[in-house]
């Protein structure tokens, strides 16, 4: 058991360490590229896709560490590991709660399950934290979403006019190509008015 979490605590610490270098470096790196002004187009085109690169690398490893939490899990494997070298020292020195007790082996079993059961409970708290905030992150961008799109339903059902000469639909100050108007309640239709016929002066006319 303690080969395991020791196991585990160096794979949740290593991603850690990586993914908070890339957060750290590259935070610190992108103002310092943004603020290179360089008169070659083709070094400015360089440089702003350097930038992008690493802004987008900062916010997947953000991303990344935020919903797998090694820092978390690292921390909650070496603690459950640390606790059991430290009952195993006991129990093979026969110190602490083992000394003079003829049950040792069992006593010993019982606390290295309490331990497992432990982090076991400390890694469940960490996964029902992980899924309420992706809820949450969740239902505020559904709800911005579904905001954003009844604004536009909004501003393209009111107040707006169709020229069915041109096939434009305005709404709002912006101006949609269109074939037919649609059938949208409070928009007003706008048909072509036709030229005046042309009217000849007969009075002259010999």
């Amino acid at each position: 058991q303690w080969k395991f979490f020791d196991k585990k605590a160096n794979e949740n610490k290593k991603r850690y360490h990586q993914l908070q270098m890339i957060i750290g470096v590259g935070s610190g790196a992108v103002p310092v590229l943004v603020g290179i002004n360089s008169a070659d187009p083709v070094w400015q085109q360089v440089l702003y896709w350097v930038t992008v690169t690493i802004s987008l690398a900062v916010a997947i490893s953000a991303a990344v560490e935020n919903i797998y939490k090694y820092g978390d899990n690292w921390r909650s494997y070496r603690q459950a590991a640390e606790e059991l070298q430290q009952e195993k020292f006991l129990y093979d020195v026969k110190a602490g709660r083992y000394a003079g007790n003829a049950a040792g082996f069992a006593r010993f079993a019982e606390r290295t399950e309490e331990i497992i059961a432990k982090q076991n409970g400390q890694f469940m708290q960490t996964v029902e934290r992980q899924q309420s905030q992706a809820a949450e992150q969740n239902a505020e961008l559904l709800s911005k979403y579904q905001t954003e799109g009844q604004n536009r339903l909004t501003d393209f059902s009111s107040g707006g006019t169709y020229s069915s000469s041109g096939g434009v639909f305005v709404s709002g100050g912006s101006v949609m190509p269109g074939g037919a108007a649609p059938d949208v309640p409070g928009m007003t239709p706008t048909l072509p008015v036709s030229a005046p016929a042309p009217v000849l002066d007969t009075s002259s006319a010999g």
